[in-house]
């Protein structure tokens, strides 16, 4: 273990994880509030649109005919579009760092001549990446539950099942990560591997949210990352949500594995 790449590491990413970590856990407290607080009028006329309650059932992974209820609408929190960009911000910015963001700024030489093996780098940088993860996570259950208890807002979901929810979205994280750092290791530019990692992550959204209006895309949406993070089946059943989690996991595993692969049998351009 190199105590140099990880400090260095640490220090590169500490900005972003901060910030998004606030940026999630601030978010949280309003969407608690906004749903503890107007969850009458959210539930009105506009969610018995036959449209809108397909798209709301898409996000939170239900059959658009159940009855929208408190517990099914505060599953918003954990899965709206702000939120789940800012958690996939972060996994792709900090798991692109490494080759392509280093290749790309011209620093791969420097940081491949220190005494560890590609391996070793690969390894170490991935250390940070699921700590810094996990702490944005963290912030996020932090506001979820600090707002709820300031609201009294009993709707929202026992403790342990909403822990058992972050645990799911850290795993949905895990496998943006994996992709990204495949991503990263097949690519010179930076840019170029987040645009890759990007497009995989929005067709895949794509694929989990027309599953509800069509019968073609239903059918493959097994092959959609967010098909498996659905926290009303946790707070709403007391589903463990471990099935999906594995399956998460093994994603995010399986294409860090295929990056590590490149990454350590590829040519670096001369720079």
């Amino acid at each position: 273990m190199n105590v140099g790449i990880l400090h260095k590491a640490f220090r590169e990413t500490i900005g972003v994880t901060i910030a998004l970590a606030l940026g999630l856990c601030v978010m949280e407290v309003l969407f608690v509030y906004a749903l503890s607080t107007f969850f009458e009028e959210m539930t009105g006329p506009l969610l018995q649109m036959p449209f809108v309650r397909r798209l709301v059932a898409a996000f939170l992974g239900v059959d658009a005919g159940q009855e929208i209820g408190p517990m099914l609408l505060v599953s918003l929190a954990w899965v709206h579009p702000v939120i789940l960009s800012l958690l996939l911000a972060h996994a792709l910015i900090v798991c692109t760092r490494v080759p392509s963001g280093e290749i790309d700024r011209g620093t791969i030489d420097l940081i491949l001549s220190v005494p560890a093996t590609r391996t070793n780098l690969y390894v170490m940088e991935t250390m940070v990446w699921l700590f810094t993860g996990l702490t944005v996570v963290t912030a996020a259950l932090i506001g979820n539950l600090a707002a709820s208890a300031a609201l009294r807002a009993s709707s929202m979901g026992p403790i342990a099942h909403r822990a058992l929810v972050a645990l799911n979205l850290y795993a949905l994280y895990v496998s943006a990560g994996g992709i990204a750092w495949f991503a990263s290791s097949i690519c010179d530019r930076r840019g170029r591997a987040i645009a890759i990692a990007f497009t995989v992550l929005i067709a895949s959204l794509f694929i989990h949210i027309l599953s509800a209006f069509n019968a073609t895309m239903k059918s493959i949406a097994f092959l959609s990352v967010f098909e498996y993070h659905r926290p009303i089946h946790i707070l709403q059943s007391s589903a463990s949500g471990v099935r999906d989690m594995l399956i998460l996991l093994a994603i995010g595993f399986l294409f860090w594995l295929a990056g590590l692969a490149v990454f350590t049998r590829r040519d670096i351009p001369a720079l």
